[in-house]
């Protein structure tokens, strides 16, 4: 799909074959020489088309590269024509590609499919065959797609007037006092947002494990305990002990919290018990860093950045479903959010942004970020405005002068799906 001015690999699918391509799932390729390049401008509208064009540098990576803007015009234009584009060794020699746009039902570019192999096997001829094909799988796939959210423009989200946080985590809509209260991890606090400002609301003097909303309090797993917190910022201790491994802890409204925990390199998802137990229900090779319950399908899900997925856990049925998976070049998958359509919200570490899946899994919607590392987020009970906490910590000297903003909570007024 289009990233930028480049396009980035999501999926793929390996042929019988012993020589075949060796794109790697992340890999970032420039937008003028690669089939899935080209079928994707031919199906963008003509401004937007024309402006990627204009900026881009036309760097020859083979002989066989088009580096004069006007051929590439012209060779889109055939491309939207005849419905697939053709690479003929213009990235790799000795590699011929065929790709074709993907377009949903309301004519939005999705992204592309092509079929790549050696050029001994994909001659002109061959090529000429499989992109009707190819064509005609792109526009099944587009048919079968739910129509995308608008995409939020870069810069749509401001930073709320406060401090910045080492480590901000755990966002949590209070909808009693109508306000927002999230954690900094590693200098331990608990902030609440409220009329537009953020102020610390609490202190702690150990790292702040979790923040989950129980019992009509806002409650926060400090170091081998859980407090509650007050209105007033006062604290006093939940009988409710934590179990050693914790990595992760949510809410489910009227029943006893989730938790996932580490157990001998597995974790293990179940429902927090009074005596710091957990029912194991799941048992997963990847480490969860989040879990989120959605009351509305009574379904959990938790997100495993090392594989960037989004499992699924639904009470009841033994499996997990894994709904998405995010490539590594993205950045890695932090913390979950829901919205009023169903969409599944997940920030991108490392990935200077947050993006949205549909409910069936598809990539459609994107937040950009003036900071690389945002690592929760959280809607307000109206889902009309989006709150992002990040990190500052982990981003490198050099990386902070251009990313001064590292740190803060951002809201954004505008990443509701339309």
């Amino acid at each position: 799909m289009l990233d930028g001015r480049e396009v980035i690999s999501l999926e793929r699918c390996d042929s019988a074959h012993s020589q075949r391509s060796q794109a790697a799932l992340g890999q970032r390729k420039p937008i003028h020489c690669t089939s899935q390049d080209k079928a994707i401008l031919s199906a963008l509208d003509e401004a937007t088309r024309d402006a990627l064009v204009r900026e881009l540098t036309l760097k020859p990576l083979t002989q066989h590269t088009i580096t004069d803007r006007r051929r590439l015009q012209a060779e889109i234009k055939v491309t939207a024509a005849r419905g697939y584009a053709i690479d003929d060794e213009e990235i790799v020699l000795g590699v011929r590609y065929v790709g074709a746009p993907i377009v949903d039902a309301n004519g939005r570019v999705r992204g592309a499919i092509s079929v790549a192999g050696p050029a001994y096997r994909l001659t002109p001829d061959r090529l000429q065959l499989l992109g009707p094909e190819l064509a005609e799988a792109a526009r099944r796939v587009g048919a079968q797609l739910q129509p995308a959210a608008a995409t939020v423009p870069n810069g749509a989200a401001e930073p709320v007037p406060g401090h910045w946080a080492f480590h901000g985590a755990y966002p949590v809509w209070d909808a009693r006092r109508q306000c927002l209260y999230w954690a900094d991890r590693l200098a331990p606090a608990v902030h609440c947002t409220l009329g537009g400002a953020d102020t610390v609301h609490a202190s702690f003097d150990q790292p702040i494990a979790a923040l989950v909303q129980r019992d009509d309090a806002i409650c926060a797993v400090v170091g081998e305990t859980m407090v509650a917190i007050d209105a007033d910022g006062s604290t006093r201790p939940v009988d409710q002990p934590i179990p050693v491994g914790l990595r992760a802890l949510c809410d489910e409204a009227g029943g006893p919290p989730w938790a996932a925990v580490e157990q001998a390199g597995v974790t293990v998802i179940g429902q927090l018990q009074s005596d710091g137990g957990v029912q194991g229900k799941w048992r997963v090779t990847e480490a969860v860093q989040c879990l989120k319950w959605r009351a509305e399908d009574a379904t959990l899900f938790a997100a495993a950045p090392d594989t960037g997925s989004i499992l699924m856990l639904k009470p009841g049925t033994p499996g997990v479903r894994r709904l998405a998976t995010v490539p590594k070049g993205s950045g890695s998958v932090s913390g979950l959010a829901f919205d009023r359509e169903g969409g599944i919200w997940t920030c991108l570490r490392g990935g200077w942004g947050v993006v949205r899946f549909a409910p069936d899994g598809g990539l459609d919607g994107v937040v950009g970020l003036p900071v690389p590392c945002p690592t929760d987020l959280a809607f307000d009970g109206q889902f009309s405005s989006l709150y992002v906490a990040t990190a500052r910590q982990p981003v490198s000297l050099e990386v902070l002068n251009d990313a001064p903003l590292s740190g803060r909570l951002f809201r954004d007024v505008s990443a509701e799906p339309t």
